[in-house]
This record gives C-alpha cells, structure tokens and sequence, in this order.
C-alpha cells in the first residue's frame, strides 16, 4: 500500500515538475517524496488532491468574478462616507518606551473535563523590565457548562488578561509613552450568547469588561496613550454606522483591503455607536459596549506594503480623538515589514508580546505528557487522563 502511495506520488510529482520545466533525478525525487510524507506535507491521495485543485479554481474564479463586480459599487458607496487620509512615517516615534500586552488560550482534548491553558503578558520595549505574566490552567466539568459556553468563557478570562497584565506593569514599573495592546478595546456583543443562568461564565465576561474599563482609567490618568490592534476582523462596524449593512455582504475589514494603499487610513467613527446601530432591537444601557467607561473609536490603517496583507483596524478611548493623527503615525511607523503573516504590519512591541505570550499546541501536549509521565511513575491509571478521539501526544 505504501509502494502504491509512493508511485502514485510520484507520477503526480514528475507531472508538476514537467509543467514547472523542472528537472530532478528519480533518487531526487524518491527522496523528495520520502521527506514530504515523513513531515506529513502530503497527506491526501494525489487523484483527489488533483481533483481539488480543479474544483477549489472553478469556485475561487466564480467569486473573484463576483467579487470584482460587487465591489466596485460597494466602493463607490463608502467613498461617500469615509474620507482616505494619508499618514505620516515617523522615524522618531520608533524608540517611544511602549508596554505592549497579549494573551493566548489552548484548549485541552481530554474526556476528564473541559480543560483549556490561558496566559497573558505585558512586556516593556526598548526600556526593558521585568514582564508581567499571569497565567492559569482552567478545569469545568462538563456538568456545569456545555462546550459552547465553555468556550466563552475561556475566551473572556483570556482576553481579561490583556488588560490586567498591562496595569501590573504599570502600577509596578511605571508610566511608559504608549501602550499597545493586541484586540480590541471594545467589546463584542457576542458575549451575551451567554446563557445569564451560567454564574460563572457571566462573572467572566464581567471580569473583562472591568479589567477594560480601568485599564482606560489608569492610562488617563497617566496621560498614557492606550490604543488596541486588531488584525483579524470580521466586523461591519463601519456598515452599521453608515447605514450600508444591506450594500454589501463583506467584512470591513476586506472592503478597506481594496480601498486603502500603503500608508493610508480611513476617517474615524464610533465604535460604540456602531454597535448600538447594529444592535437597534436592544436598549443601548443593555449593551455590553455601553457598560465600559468611555466610547470607543476606530479607523482602519494598511501598514504592511505586501498586497495579501489587510489592513488593521485601531481603537482608543474618547479622549484620544485629538491624537488620531498621532495614533496612525505611531502605528504605521513601528509596523513590522516581513514576509511573517502572523506578525507582518504590525508594531513591534504588539509582536514581540505575541511572540512570548503564544501558547502553542505543542507546549500543551508536552505538558500533558508530564502529566503522563507523572502517573505512570505513580503506578496510576493512565486511562483517567484519556484524550478525545483523534487527538494523541506527538
């Protein structure tokens, strides 16, 4: 079966290199291939992968086409509304003291509870102190709360972590001249999926909405500019606050992708306002957003010059309006140029915090294996710490 897998491989692999006008001995190739499934870059059978391919080009054809016509309206609608500005690179604005924070969640496949490792950091650049870490290993039995709501909840006690770390930092070490911190410093009405009879996923999201609120507070009160990065975004803040949420169904986000050039931003609008808009059937003292102690704005800025990367959205505080420019400066003048996704576009500090704060899924399973080992040197029974099907320790 493997020499069957192999040769079919193979065929399909001298197919590609021929298209490519790629020569390789067959020793070449055979040992290619060999290192390919070993490191499980090839996983699928090469006619389905070949039919895939087919299929996948069709379909993205389709929506390119329809995208390409849609947009073009869709465009010429927010141009009305929202001005494009130009930003200023400031070379100066790079060596500003910044604290920049993250947090990181890992859920862990195990039968015996709905378990998850969280952890968030502050971290000081380039003044550097000591970082501010919190951490914690969450266990619900399935009794008290279903997954859905589990996952909820672990979400808002990561997120928590964000804010608390930063005020760590601050009240132990000192003001610094900005903090970023990585997501928004609004919050999702989302939460309220939250069934209220659930006390403790509801304190949760409670916890979150304190820890965003005084964060604010004491970076006023600091004179601390506070702003939050968000760089995967699903919202249409700006279809609801402009009433366009029926000329389009894209994501802000997407739509900006098309409009903005290297170096460029989009006016402002209230975050807090959009939602309400959006949120048209609920009293505004009921929302989640109204509850934080200032009304928060965005504008959405591309800092990255690769054209597969999107543009970023930015929140601060009312009370930062004056500093918009000065926000988008700092922003697009600290942003990370690299081939890196996951960090391109984005300040320095919002990656070097990412970077330390990441809990990967192999972090998770080494320490699960600890666990393991643990019982097994108990003489324990390793069958109650069984994990979910499908998932085993690598």
């Amino acid at each position: 079966m493997k020499y069957l897998l192999s040769k079919n491989l193979l065929e399909w692999f001298e197919m590609e290199l021929k298209r490519r006008g790629i020569q390789l001995t067959e020793e070449d190739l055979r040992e290619f291939i060999k290192s390919l499934e070993e490191k499980e870059w090839i996983s699928l059978n090469p006619q389905l992968y070949r039919e895939l391919m087919e299929d996948a080009a069709k379909v993205l054809e389709n929506e390119i086409k329809q995208a390409s016509e849609d947009l073009s309206k869709v465009e010429k609608e927010f141009r009305e509304y929202i001005k494009v500005e130009e930003v200023k690179f400031q070379e100066n604005l790079k060596p500003l003291v910044a604290i920049g924070s993250d947090a990181s969640r890992c859920l862990m496949p195990i039968l015996i509870s709905r378990a998850a490792l969280i952890s968030g950091i502050a971290l000081r650049y380039p003044h550097e102190t000591k970082p501010s870490i919190l951490k914690e290993a969450i266990s619900i039995p399935p009794s008290e709360m279903s997954y859905s709501v589990f996952r909820f909840y672990v979400s808002a006690k990561c997120e928590s972590l964000i804010p608390l770390s930063v005020q760590h930092q601050l009240l132990k070490y000192g003001a610094s001249e900005v903090v970023v911190i990585d997501g928004p410093l609004s919050l999702s009405q989302w939460y309220r999926e939250v069934p209220s009879k659930v006390e403790k996923a509801v304190n949760a999201i409670n916890e979150l909405l304190d820890a965003r609120g005084n964060l604010m507070k004491i970076c006023h009160e600091m004179n601390i500019p506070v702003i939050g990065v968000v760089k995967r975004s699903r919202s249409r803040y700006f279809h609801n606050y402009l009433g366009l949420a029926n000329k389009s169904h894209y994501s802000d986000q997407y739509i900006f992708h098309q409009m903005l050039n290297y170096a460029q931003r989009t006016g402002s609008i209230s975050i807090t306002q959009a939602i309400i808009k959006w949120r048209s059937g609920v009293k505004a003292k009921d929302l989640l957003i109204t509850k934080l102690p200032y009304e928060i704005y965005g504008f959405y800025i591309k800092t990255s010059r690769n054209p597969l990367t999107p543009p970023v959205r930015v929140e601060y505080p009312e009370y930062l309006r004056d500093m918009e420019d000065w926000i988008a400066s700092y922003v697009l003048s600290t942003a990370v140029q690299t081939y890196d996704p996951e960090f391109d576009g984005l300040p320095v500090i919002q990656c070097l915090a990412h970077k330390n704060a990441k809990i990967t899924s192999k972090i998770m399973w080494e320490i699960y294996k600890e666990r393991l080992y643990e019982i097994s040197r108990k003489g324990g029974d390793l069958r109650l710490l069984v994990p979910m099907k499908g998932y085993s320790p690598k």
